[in-house]
């Protein structure tokens, strides 16, 4: 509800590499909404979010979620930025970045980073890799085992990462009539038209992903689904993601 836009191409206004000319901008951009009425997901409310865990914690995001997230769980399956030799275990995306530059629009013309060659073992939202492949909107590669263990902390059935307080702003609707029902992160199972199906109760939390991935937890059946596919390999392609999700 910050009134920001679902998206623009922030790599065309500010310098790869730089947050502090992507904050700049960005708190200079006239809201496309009121701010505190509609939800609206945005991938630069996100990336603004990553800049501020930045700060806060002292260190880059990948060294946080690492530290925060995958040593106290002993994942090795989970992580920004892969190893190359690890690339054959995984799935490639698009073939350059069609999709995002047919976005970008006519300010896209002007910028000359394109990817060209099929995308495979590096992030795809070029937001993200022009941050150096580590933003908080996207960038995480994994295992749909790993993703499970890490989701498993949501409904207090793991090692205890998350305290009875967290776990409970993930399953609470912060956003009620505003449009759609998110928690601290997530989108509420209650969203009218969302991707969770009649399967889930009205109190499971979720997350889906551009090229095709899903994560739905539904803390009263104690059940946890994990979809990692894949929709933009070669081409991106009109798909009704949410009919395969449910």
């Amino acid at each position: 509800r910050s009134g920001l836009p679902a998206w623009h191409p922030l790599y065309v206004h500010a310098a790869d590499g730089d947050p502090e000319a992507r904050i700049a901008w960005l708190r200079d951009l006239a809201p496309a909404r009121p701010r505190g009425r509609t939800v609206v997901y945005s991938c630069l409310g996100y990336i603004l979010l990553g800049f501020a865990m930045e700060r806060i914690g002292g260190m880059s995001l990948d060294r946080l979620f690492q530290d925060r997230v995958t040593r106290p769980l002993g994942l090795a399956d989970l992580s920004y930025l892969p190893d190359p030799g690890e690339r054959r275990r995984i799935a490639a995306t698009e073939e350059g970045n069609d999709r995002e530059r047919s976005l970008a629009g006519p300010a896209g013309d002007r910028y000359n980073g394109w990817r060209t060659g099929v995308i495979w073992g590096e992030v795809h939202d070029n937001n993200a890799r022009t941050l150096g492949g580590v933003s908080a909107n996207a960038g995480l590669f994994g295992t749909a085992r790993a993703v499970y263990l890490v989701a498993r902390e949501t409904i207090g059935s793991g090692r205890g990462l998350l305290g009875e307080e967290g776990r409970a702003q993930l399953g609470a609707n912060l956003t009620a009539g505003s449009g759609e029902d998110r928690s601290a992160g997530f989108q509420m199972a209650s969203s009218p038209g969302c991707s969770a199906g009649p399967a889930l109760s009205g109190s499971a939390f979720g997350h889906t992903g551009f090229t095709g991935t899903s994560l739905w937890i539904d803390p009263e059946t104690r059940r946890i689904y994990v979809l990692l596919t894949n929709r933009v390999h070669p081409r991106f392609r009109e798909i009704d993601m949410n009919a395969i999700r449910r």
